[in-house]
């Protein structure tokens, strides 16, 4: 006699492998809010990032970068201010190129788009990553 375990008992028909209509359905509209809800995230980022950072630089008040950051400007510091800098401009950069990355039509339809806008995402998050190290020391 078979164990429990086993796959196959003599009639009985064997397990579905297969999904069904509704968890497949399920999954799909699972990976559709997972899609929305990252690219909203990251476009909704990339807006605060422009609005607080970029206004600030705008109107020349570099002093209302310390708003959020604790040394964000310091008077005087200017290989400091130009890593802080950096470093804003580059996570904007990278919330919208990430955001392009996960567009399912742009790697179908423009591959080469995709790889370049990959090695340009890649290589900001390399400098981003060094000016938030400079930031830090």
């Amino acid at each position: 006699m078979p164990s429990a375990t086993s796959a196959a008992t003599p009639g009985r028909a064997p397990r579905r492998t297969t999904p069904t209509p509704w968890s497949a359905a399920a999954l799909a509209a699972a990976a559709r809010f997972w899609f929305i809800a990252t690219v909203i995230g990251q476009l909704m980022f990339a807006a605060y990032i422009v609005a607080l950072y970029g206004g600030a630089a705008a109107r020349g008040d570099f002093d209302a970068w310390n708003a959020v950051m604790s040394h964000g400007h310091v008077p005087g510091d200017g290989a400091g201010n130009v890593a802080t800098g950096v470093h804003v401009l580059l996570a904007a950069i990278l919330m919208l190129g990430g955001a392009l990355q996960l567009v399912p039509q742009v790697r179908h339809r423009a591959p080469r788009l995709h790889r370049w806008n990959g090695r340009v995402y890649l290589a900001g998050a390399v400098l981003a990553a060094l000016s938030g190290l400079y930031m830090l020391w």
